[in-house]
């Protein structure tokens, strides 16, 4: 199944095929079947099967007659003034007939499709905005919660529970980091991905550096003061924290979204930052 144009359609199918068409394109196709039609009316004509007018005055009819014919048949008008005479132009007429409303329910379907992939892109980018802010919230409340931490270690108050909390962070943390790369990842199942704009791509960037740096700040004051924090699974989480992050990093510098010169100066605070921490942990 493949998402197109407001909903999910099999692959190679003839719904896929129709949402691929363009109202130009069913514009032409419906021109054609009626220029069709209106040939075989002009050409078939014979003693047997022809067109009959309804008014007194009986003439053989011209091609721009045949073609007005045809039109009128294909949009199911059916003025009365000309009549098909005969088995083969009444069956004629009968396929053009169904060729006009089976076009007539593809520009239904076009419509409502449109509609829906209009609606859909709405919500969607709703909750796009809704998913990046919520992923700088919580970078935010990583950084206010570090900051607890970092103000019990300058007071000399951290406790076993805290350490347990300063895990905790980390796990939630490394969360956020693989939902920033699912954000940032160029697979596309179902058409659906929204690129992050150049502001939220900088500002996604910088809340990772600043969590970083407020990681960073935190592990030095516990180091300080002699925690025994340094457990392995505990290490292992930063070193993921610290992978995931530059990841992200690549996916946006590869981007081109923020301005080189900002990227520049980020990645080299992150560089010494990440250093620091490597060293550290």
């Amino acid at each position: 199944m493949r998402f197109f144009d407001g909903k999910f359609v099999k692959e190679g199918s003839i719904g896929q095929l129709l949402d691929r068409l363009t109202f130009l394109h069913i514009f032409l196709v419906w021109v054609a079947i009626i220029v069709t039609f209106g040939l075989a009316y002009y050409f078939l004509a014979g003693s047997g099967n022809y067109l009959s007018f309804t008014a007194v005055t009986q003439h053989q009819p011209t091609i721009f007659e045949t073609l007005y014919f045809s039109f009128i048949t294909a949009t199911t008008t059916g003025f009365g003034d000309i009549i098909p005479i005969g088995t083969l132009f009444r069956i004629i007429v009968i396929m053009e007939v169904i060729s006009g409303l089976l076009l007539l329910a593809v520009v239904t379907s076009k419509l409502v499709s449109i509609r829906q992939g209009i609606i859909l892109s709405e919500i969607y980018e709703i909750s796009f905005n809704e998913r990046l802010n919520r992923l700088r919230s919580s970078l935010l409340v990583f950084r206010q919660n570090l900051n607890r931490l970092v103000l019990k270690a300058e007071e000399g108050t951290v406790r076993d529970g805290d350490l347990y909390d300063f895990f905790t962070y980390l796990v939630s943390f490394e969360d956020h980091l693989r939902d920033i790369t699912d954000l940032f990842s160029d697979s596309n199942e179902n058409n659906l991905k929204k690129s992050v704009d150049e502001v939220g791509a900088e500002l996604i960037f910088n809340s990772i550096v600043r969590a970083l740096e407020r990681l960073n700040e935190t592990i030095l004051l516990l180091n300080k003061e002699k925690k025994g924090w340094k457990k392995e699974l505990v290490s292992d989480r930063i070193k993921r924290c610290l992978d995931l992050s530059g990841i992200i990093c690549s996916k946006l510098q590869a981007s081109k979204k923020i301005d080189p010169k900002t990227v520049e100066k980020l990645l080299k605070e992150k560089a010494i930052i990440v250093g620091a921490i490597e060293k550290a942990v």
